[in-house]
């Protein structure tokens, strides 16, 4: 029962370092489809050009609180890397993703983002719209067989 382009949260405008704005994301389901793919697609505003390449990290935190997924990435897989990203254009990172088959189907897992610098691995502090380094995007369930 997955459903393509589902778009959530177009106007979420966390701020990254002052450099980076997430400003939105679009799931692939509307549902965490356990151990199968999952197409995730940030949407990023560039207030200004970043000093620095960063990592994405996703990550899923159960209704425990504790991890039960994490995967990290270099935007568009570092032929494009955040230090190259243009101040007042919008970068759209898509990213297909696989889950892991240890999410419980109905249970709710959290998705959070956190950005780091590539080279020394220290975190983007969330200067707006968050507190810290990690920012919680949205909640979904796993999905039922």
């Amino acid at each position: 029962d997955a459903v393509v382009g589902i778009a959530q949260q177009p106007n979420l405008q966390a701020v990254f370092g002052d450099e980076l704005v997430l400003a939105g994301y679009h799931l692939g389901a509307p549902r965490l489809p356990t151990g199968e793919p999952w197409d995730l697609t940030l949407h990023w505003e560039v207030e200004q050009t970043p000093q620095a390449n960063y990592d994405v990290t996703v990550r899923l935190v159960g209704p425990d609180g504790q991890v039960a997924w994490q995967t990290e990435w270099r935007p568009f897989d570092d032929y494009f890397p955040t230090a190259w990203w243009p101040a007042g254009r919008p970068v759209f990172d898509r990213q297909t993703l696989d889950l892991p088959n240890s999410l419980v189907p109905g249970e709710t897992y959290c998705l959070e983002v956190h950005l780091a610098n590539l080279e020394d691995g220290t975190p983007v502090p969330l200067t707006q719209g968050g507190q810290g380094d990690w920012l919680e995007v949205v909640c979904l369930p796993a999905a039922q067989d």
